[in-house]
């Protein structure tokens, strides 16, 4: 039976879980994702190799998490099997309407889960069907999210200071224009704490104009005007430092670079 003491809602893809009527409590939410490790066995040898450290970029190691799972306990109350069996294709509809989404959970407001629902979501009508309980199990991306995405638009030369207590935060560069051939986006991020920096850049020679490169460093993709120029992208992709950092733009183009933060579970203040 659920424990109706320690309700708390969710949202996904902006609809409330209230609207369906539907009492919630999350079950099992981890709070810091597993870490991705890899260790290797030798028979002459006591232990073993270990190979956590292996995702290095310049300036630093950078930890690589598994999805993680949030399941939450759902319950609908109605006053006949026929009102719940609609409003059970209803959740169906909202709930698999999309393969991926965003999920909010009340209890931190101030982030979202990138998630998909996996496992069999199913129900089983009670109390001369009209109730039911099932449980929701959601497949979620290591990081939260911040709901405010920070943009910065930086011109040629200029730089950008920042920090903050998250998890490395990759960003999207932005370039628009009509510029000739040549090392049209360059850009460094500085991580002054460590003293680690890095380097990305974007050179088309192939054509001599651009009108829209993007540099998504969360998918790992490189587009210009829609189409695939990831053969032209040089360098790293950025991820921002968990401390005070600086983002320079070292092109002769003015580019727009925004980001979300990340987080194990809730945003610090």
């Amino acid at each position: 039976m659920l424990d109706t003491s320690s309700i708390m809602g969710f949202t996904y893809n902006g609809v409330h879980c209230s609207q369906f009527g539907i009492l919630a409590k999350v079950r099992d939410m981890p709070f810091i994702a597993e870490a991705k490790t890899a260790f290797l066995d030798a028979s002459d040898r006591d232990g073993s190799f270990s190979f956590s450290g292996i995702n290095q970029y310049t300036g630093g190691v950078r930890t690589c998490r598994k999805d993680s799972s949030i399941q939450i306990e759902c319950r609908i109350v109605e006053t006949d099997i026929m009102l719940l069996n609609n409003k059970m294709s209803e959740i169906a509809a909202w709930l698999g309407g999309t393969a991926e989404g965003k999920l909010t959970l009340d209890s931190v407001p101030d982030v979202y889960w990138n998630v998909s629902i996996y496992e069999r979501f199913s129900f089983v009508p009670m109390r001369y069907g009209v109730t039911t309980a099932f449980a929701l199990s959601f497949r979620a991306f290591p990081y939260s999210m911040s709901n405010e995405l920070t943009t910065v638009t930086l011109g040629s030369g200029n730089t950008y200071s920042g920090a903050y207590k998250g998890q490395p935060t990759p960003i999207k560069i932005n370039a628009q224009g009509g510029t000739a051939a040549g090392s049209i986006v360059s850009v460094t991020v500085t991580d002054t704490y460590s003293g680690g920096s890095l380097y990305c850049g974007y050179s088309n020679t192939a054509t001599t104009k651009y009108t829209n490169v993007v540099i998504d460093a969360q998918t790992c993709s490189c587009s210009d005007n829609g189409i695939n120029t990831l053969q032209y992208f040089t360098g790293e992709f950025l991820y921002l430092p968990s401390s005070s950092f600086a983002i320079t733009n070292s092109s002769s183009t003015a580019i727009t670079i925004s980001w979300r933060e990340r987080w194990f579970y809730g945003k610090l203040y």
